[in-house]
């Protein structure tokens, strides 16, 4: 008599569970250590700031700037942007904050500020106080400042200070529902 063949152990379950445990220890680790932004920087857009909010957070849709985030606030980029960072800060209604940082032409400025209604205000950037400073935001009273005001859903408030000091302007820019 023979005995029945037993089936090959295949080593694809194995790696996979393996690769699933050291998920968990580096997610367990880096929540104990007080750096959960140390895992979900490997999923989310470079050009996001660190997280302050932790790893649960909400945002629109996938939170993908160019596809959610910025359609949600009615924004478009200007051409010719470099140097983009950008925080998103949600609540779980329809509410929210999105903060960007760029740099960009003098002509692309202007478009990106007469396209989206801004106009040139003089009150040295109130409602700014001098950026979110875990952002490492640097505005000062040299800045020009623009803004839009709204109370409507189709129009979110909008404050830009932007700092012409060089050849290409820089733009911090906070969008509001």
């Amino acid at each position: 008599m023979t005995s029945p063949e037993r089936g090959r152990w295949s080593p694809k379950p194995a790696k996979v569970l393996v690769a699933l445990v050291a998920v968990l220890v580096l997610c367990c680790a880096s929540w104990c250590t007080g750096q959960p932004d140390f895992v979900w920087a490997l999923f989310r857009d470079s050009r996001e700031y660190p997280n302050s909010e932790g790893p649960l957070r909400v945002t629109i849709g996938g939170g993908d700037l160019e596809k959610d985030i910025l359609p949600h606030y009615r924004l478009t980029l200007p051409c010719d942007v470099t140097g983009l960072r950008f925080a998103d800060e949600e609540d779980f209604s329809s509410m929210g904050t999105v903060y960007l940082r760029f740099s960009t032409s003098s002509g692309c400025l202007d478009g990106f500020l007469r396209d989206n209604g801004m106009a040139h205000g003089t009150d040295e950037c109130g409602g700014m106080d001098n950026g979110p400073e875990h952002y490492g935001w640097e505005i000062n009273g040299g800045n020009a400042c623009y803004f839009r005001e709204s109370s409507d859903y189709d129009h979110p408030w909008l404050r830009a200070s932007v700092d012409r000091s060089t050849s290409r302007p820089t733009v911090y820019l906070i969008a509001s529902r």
